[in-house]
């Protein structure tokens, strides 16, 4: 079209713009925008998004600023560029954006406050993380699932269990109901931890049920608990994690148990729980089933991966 003399619309521009950014080639974000700029075509709000988006992948903190301060914006501009800072480990910084959003009228979100919440988690300020979502909450920010599954994530990886359990519970209380992922979270941190009886409560809460403390016996959750979690299902991801806890803290008898369960539950092992399988098989020395084990991940469209075949050459470099 330019060698036509003719120029792109600013939709077509803005199409380009978001194909080059969404496939990684943001160094080429840029340059075209600045063509579009020259072509005379007006940049929009999404335009500039698009531009502000692609600076933070690099990390061009400064330009994505000046873009920001210097072009119409809205609220999802000024999102992204606390999301860039997070991403760096900058979260001050991106948390002292705040006040110059609520200086030019423009109102921070859930999206806001969930950025912000992971940016201070990653760098292990997860209490201060806590600290600014009750704030923003407080002011009218709604909270969401994301919010939460964050914010318990980042106690887990603190090792702070006990509150991220906290914090499902007042969830529940709070009308912010728990997610699969939530209790992922929860199941990953306590096989962290070796602690496989409170992984297998979470896993009964999910299925509606609860074990006495005393008795040892599972009870039905009560009907608002199981109103809620009648929709969660353990996930693929849920069984491999057990999986993976037995497979080293206990037997493969009992692993292959587990690997039933999943299998009558409707649920088909991927390529990270037959892995699973697989170190379990070769770390308690059945060397034989380990081997045929990659042909019947075959068998069942499954590629074994690198830590398939890394598992089995170390076995191997050590009988």
């Amino acid at each position: 079209m330019r060698a036509l003399s003719l120029v792109p619309s600013l939709p077509l521009w803005n199409d380009l713009l978001y194909e080059f950014n969404a496939s990684g080639f943001v160094s080429q974000v840029k340059v075209l925008y600045s063509e579009m700029v020259l072509c005379g075509v007006v940049p929009n709000v999404f335009s500039v998004n698009l531009l502000v988006h692609s600076l933070c992948k690099v990390g061009d903190l400064g330009l994505a600023l000046g873009y920001l301060r210097n072009s119409v914006f809205d609220h999802v501009t000024y999102n992204t560029v606390v999301w860039g800072f997070c991403k760096r480990g900058l979260a001050d910084q991106g948390f002292g954006l705040l006040s110059e959003m609520v200086k030019k009228g423009v109102c921070f979100d859930s999206v806001t406050c969930n950025i912000l919440v992971k940016g201070y988690c990653q760098i292990g300020l997860v209490q201060y993380a806590e600290w600014i979502m009750g704030n923003l909450v407080g002011g009218g920010v709604p909270l969401d699932a994301i919010g939460l599954n964050t914010l318990v994530d980042g106690y887990c990886e603190v090792g702070l269990v006990s509150r991220a359990l906290d914090l499902v519970e007042d969830g529940w209380k709070n009308g912010v109901k728990p997610d699969i992922v939530t209790y992922n979270t929860l199941v990953n941190a306590f096989c962290k931890r070796g602690d496989l009886a409170k992984a297998e409560s979470v896993v009964n809460e999910i299925l509606g049920f609860r074990r006495d403390d005393e008795s040892g016996v599972l009870n039905d959750c009560g009907v608002e608990t199981w109103d809620g979690l009648r929709d969660l299902q353990p996930t693929v991801v849920t069984w491999t994690t057990l999986i993976a806890a037995y497979c080293k803290h206990r037997g493969i008898d009992d692993s292959f148990s587990l690997y039933e369960q999943m299998i009558m539950s409707g649920i088909m092992p991927d390529v990270v729980t037959c892995s699973s399988i697989l170190y379990g098989l070769c770390r308690h020395g059945k060397l034989a089933e380990a081997a045929m084990l990659p042909r019947e991940m075959h068998n069942m469209g499954l590629d074994p991966n690198h830590v398939s075949y890394t598992t089995i050459i170390s076995v191997g470099l050590q009988v």
